[in-house]
């Protein structure tokens, strides 16, 4: 039975300002990257240079902020910064020790499974604060292995994720007894707290290094803190994070990738070089159904072997996943689905869901020896296109290999990246209206995504900041690729929290039957548009439907039973906008108790009674509840003066009960009168029994047969 609820007050949403990628408050931490010989970068300030974290600040406006970072013994560091020149962005970097996230693996000589920051609370992290809005990026710089990624202001994340990463890069140097060698690397995630007091549920896929068991976890934390969480790696091929779900008591960042991996994992026989994956988590209220893939452009030199990859990860069961419309596949939450990406396609899904497409190897593994070549892994999530937007300013990322000039002096001896590029997606009909940093972009690069109003292009850039902008909004993949090095990151996106909540039911049973709402008000909820009974599913039952005006976030209606001696039920259903449907089962319970026999008859059962005055006459009726449901007498009576002996209400009758009702009457005077057996509860008062009675004089002595 539904049980009563109370309505909430609704207030327009329609004005309400979405998050975006830009904003004023930023938290984020860096994720442990593989660092060869971390002894000798310690002394040699040329590679200490390679070996950094940097961020990268964009403003529409000129602006001021500050950027803090806090260090492994809680030490906090502050730098202002100042942009002018909003064609220019700012950046700084910070060498990664004592700021960087600590894994099992630091520096390729072995493994510390306890000296880590694994699943223990660390002070490591970064706040940047600016006085106007700004987008910021970051890259996380090693030798032969970086990754970027957009950070998400503070009042774009959210409580709730799932972990999207890549399955952990293991190697054993003696197979039959499980001996990893020193350059495994694993799959890997971490969490930032924006606020004190901030608890922490974490459900992992996979064990982790501290928690064989995959037990959930509950943590602690303080603003700014953070919390690393890497797979296991001697478990083998399970190790991956993917699927993990993240759920916090406020807002957290969660950043998610790989230490360092061959991709795909199935080429590690052919393919030799490897990179370190990292991307901010988008929260689940943030998730789309429609995400468009588009491969990423070859680098000059790179091998044939291998290829492209993307992945879809689900937060709700019985999540169906079509690509180029052919449903390939149904995920629970949790469950990921890995194809190959070798043209550009078009996700969809029933159900909001996160995606993600990865570069892969591009150096192959000739004899042993390294032949490096130009690109290499990354991770880039895919913004839905329900979260495109319409302006982007982005960086092409630049870092340099540094040499001693004159004086000792540390002078640029090279750039990384030599190849710089960006993806567009974009409806086909806005493409006229499509420049980056102010000119047009032809036509003619762009090609139609399958059958979809979308087309996409791969443009050539060059290092530093950009600004593209239409009349419609698109989205933008910005990646970069180096001497066995590559970064990839979406150039951002809006927050706009998705509708993943079908309409709800609120209401209660009545004497009249069932009054309840339809709400559909929930932030970001889409409004119902239907309201109806499930073809039929009526039985005893009338159903009305307050006017509304779709889409419309509540709509009231009422059900009633036809006959009121008789059960009744039905099957309700309503869709909001986005074709969610909630089914909900009403059940109606009439008062079904009666003379047995009798059930839903209209009129009484007729009893005729002769009374001596002065004299007491007793009788009894045998009643029944006749019902699906349990029936609380709350009212036993006579509408006269003849007397319930027992039972006494209230009572309660269960379903195929039967009780023998007595009464008595004593005779007052002659006259002849109706007295009428009333029963019910608090709602309905039904006469049972109709008794005529005659009270006279016994005039008549005993007659004998």
């Amino acid at each position: 039975m539904v049980m009563i609820a109370t309505l909430f007050c609704v207030q327009s949403l329609l004005a309400q300002q979405w998050p975006d990628s830009k904003g004023r408050d930023f938290w984020f931490t860096f994720l442990p990257n593989f660092h060869n010989s971390e002894d000798a970068i310690a002394t040699d300030v040329l590679v200490q240079k390679e070996h950094q974290l940097y961020i990268y600040i964009a403003a529409e406006r000129p602006t001021t902020g500050t950027i803090t970072w806090t260090t492994s013994d809680g030490t906090q560091e502050n730098l202002a910064f100042r942009i002018d020149d909003v064609k220019q962005l700012y950046s700084t970097s910070v060498y990664y020790r004592d700021t960087e996230l600590r894994g099992v693996s630091e520096n390729g000589d072995g493994f510390d499974f306890f000296g880590s920051d694994n699943e223990t609370v660390s002070p490591k992290s970064f706040h940047v604060v600016a006085n106007d809005d700004v987008t910021v990026y970051a890259l996380n710089q090693a030798v032969t292995t970086s990754d970027a990624f957009l950070i998400l202001p503070t009042d774009a994340i959210a409580e709730d994720y799932v972990v999207l990463s890549y399955t952990s890069d293991i190697r054993f140097s003696n197979v039959q007894q499980g001996t990893l060698e020193a350059n495994s690397t694993p799959s890997q995630f971490a969490v930032v707290a924006t606020a004190d007091s901030t608890v922490v549920d974490i459900t992992p896929s996979v064990p982790t290094i501290k928690n064989p068991n995959k037990i959930r976890q509950q943590i602690m934390l303080q603003q700014g803190e953070s919390y690393l969480v890497q797979a296991d790696m001697r478990v083998g091929g399970t190790a991956d994070l993917t699927g993990t779900l993240v759920r916090a008591s406020q807002p957290v960042a969660v950043f998610a990738g790989h230490q360092r991996t061959v991709l795909p994992l199935s080429f590690s026989n052919t393919l030799f070089s490897r990179d370190c994956l990292v991307e901010q988590m988008n929260p689940i209220r943030t998730w789309g159904k429609s995400a468009f893939l588009t491969p990423h452009a070859r680098s000059s030199d790179e091998v044939l072997a291998g290829y492209d990859l993307f992945r879809v990860v689900a937060a709700f069961d019985s999540t169906a996943v079509s690509v180029d419309g052919q449903e390939l596949t149904i995920l629970d939450a949790g469950m990921v689905f890995e194809d190959s990406l070798r043209s550009a396609k078009e996700v969809r899904t029933t159900r909001p869901a996160l995606v993600a497409q990865f570069k892969k190897t591009s150096s192959g593994n000739n004899a042993g020896v390294d032949n490096r070549r130009s690109g290499d892994p990354f991770m880039m999530l895919v913004p839905p296109a329900e979260q495109f937007m319409n302006s982007y300013r982005f960086i092409n990322i630049q870092s340099y290999t540094y040499a001693i000039g004159i004086n000792n002096k540390l002078v640029v001896d090279d750039s990384i990246y030599k190849e710089q590029w960006m993806n567009v997606v974009i409806p086909t009909s806005g493409i006229a209206s499509l420049t980056i940093d102010g000119i047009p972009v032809p036509s003619g690069r762009f090609q139609q995504i399958g059958n979809t109003a979308f087309s996409w292009a791969q443009i050539p850039m060059t290092d530093g900041a950009h600004e593209a902008t239409s009349d419609t909004t698109f989205g933008i993949y910005v990646y970069g690729y180096g001497e066995a090095n590559s970064y990839g990151y979406i150039g951002g996106m809006s927050f706009r929290p998705l509708d993943v909540n079908p309409p709800a039911l609120e209401g209660q049973n009545t004497c009249d039957g069932f009054e309840g709402t339809f709400t559909d008000s929930l932030l970001a909820d889409s409004r119902i548009t239907s309201v109806g009974v499930v073809p039929g599913t009526e039985v005893n039952a009338t159903f009305t439907v307050a006017a509304f005006n779709p889409p419309q976030a509540v709509v009231a209606f009422a059900a009633a039973l036809r006959d009121p001696y008789l059960d009744g039920s039905l099957v309700v259903e309503a869709e909001d906008a986005v074709e969610q449907t909630s089914r909900f089962d009403i059940v109606l319970p009439g008062f079904t108790v009666s003379p047995v026999g009798r059930r839903n008859a209209a009129q009484p059962l007729q009893r005729a009674y002769v009374i001596p005055i002065d004299r007491e006459r007793c009788d009894s009726v045998e009643i029944e509840n006749y019902g699906q449901y349990a029936q609380v007498i709350s009212d036993l009576r006579f509408s006269g003066t003849t007397i319930i002996t027992s039972p006494q209400a209230p009572f309660t009758m269960l379903p195929g009960e039967r009780v023998t009702v007595r009464f008595c009457r004593t005779g007052t005077m002659e006259q002849v009168v109706t007295d009428t057996l009333l029963m019910g509860d608090t709602c309905l008062l039904r006469p049972m029994v109709a008794a005529q009675i005659e009270e006279k004089f016994d005039k008549e002595g005993p007659k004998v047969q």
